[in-house]
């Protein structure tokens, strides 16, 4: 039986839901993305990181790409978890280009990337993600409608509000590819 470690980074909970979803349909180790030591990762034969996409930044795949040569063997998985309609291959493949930018080019060949609905509490951001998306929404008000963009109107809509839209039927194909 393959050996699995669930590890992920969580700003509003949604990300960290699904990993619990995901250890425990898997019967992984669960883990705190902080709580994860190098010496661990050899230890598993899977290797699952879930982060959120928060103004384009990724948590937590910096501890592949500087471990990459310890675990290059490995199943390795990444799943994206953000507000936007992760079947829209234009998200996608924005979030795959942020992916790709993060880690080393032999690393981003061998992920495999799933993107996952997720949801959004603004008031459970952090200071600083919260001071962005506050100076965004200032930006935003003062363009004209029809200037508006995808990003804009994500923006508008979510701001200041607490959405989930996450689902446990969403981590059938992680948990197949794992299989």
């Amino acid at each position: 039986m393959k050996k699995i470690l669930v590890m992920y980074y969580s700003e509003n909970g949604t990300t960290k839901k699904y990993a619990e979803w995901l250890a425990g349909e898997l019967k992984g180790a669960l883990y705190e993305i902080n709580d994860v030591k190098s010496d661990m990762l050899s230890n598993y034969d899977v290797l699952i990181l879930g982060s959120p996409i928060l103004a384009g930044a990724i948590k937590g795949l910096s501890i592949l790409s500087k471990n990459y040569s310890l675990i290059k063997g490995k199943k390795l998985i990444f799943y994206a978890c953000g507000i936007e309609d992760m079947s829209n291959e234009m998200v996608t493949n924005r979030i795959r280009g942020y992916v790709e930018k993060a880690v080393p080019k032999e690393l981003f060949q061998k992920l495999k990337i799933f993107f996952l609905r997720g949801g959004f509490n603004h008031y459970k951001l952090s200071l600083k993600y919260r001071v962005l998306f506050w100076i965004a929404k200032k930006k935003i008000d003062k363009k004209p409608v029809e200037n508006l963009t995808v990003d804009d109107n994500l923006v508008i809509e979510t701001y200041g509000k607490n959405l989930d839209f996450t689902n446990k039927e969403n981590i059938k194909p992680i948990v197949e590819y794992c299989a």
